[in-house]
């Protein structure tokens, strides 16, 4: 897995492309932020930053993970976004085959 970094003021935001099942989240969630026809396809100063940590903790697969750079503790350390329900690591509702596992990125 490749996680790439996209660095704002006050956030920064991970992508891992392995992870993403495209479902669209991050773009019809914020699309100032999230953008992918422009490179680069993240500008995590482009919304408040409780706007993005909203629209990250929404992927579905914890594709998108942030961290906040000002060191409150409202950083986002260990649980994958939107993973509520997640047993052994595994997304609720998953049955049998494509499986996707949860990391701690």
């Amino acid at each position: 897995m490749t996680r790439r970094n996209y660095r704002g003021t006050d956030i920064q935001v991970s992508f891992d492309a392995d992870l993403c099942i495209h479902a669209r989240e991050c773009v019809r969630g914020l699309p100032a932020v999230f953008n992918r026809g422009r490179r680069p396809w993240i500008l995590a100063d482009n919304a408040p930053t409780e706007e993005v940590t909203r629209v990250v903790e929404d992927c579905p697969t914890g594709a998108l993970q942030y961290r906040l750079l000002d060191g409150s503790p409202g950083e986002q350390p260990a649980a994958t976004s939107g993973q509520a329900g997640a047993v052994d690591g595994a997304r609720a509702g998953d049955r049998g085959g494509d499986v996707t596992r949860l990391t701690n990125g």
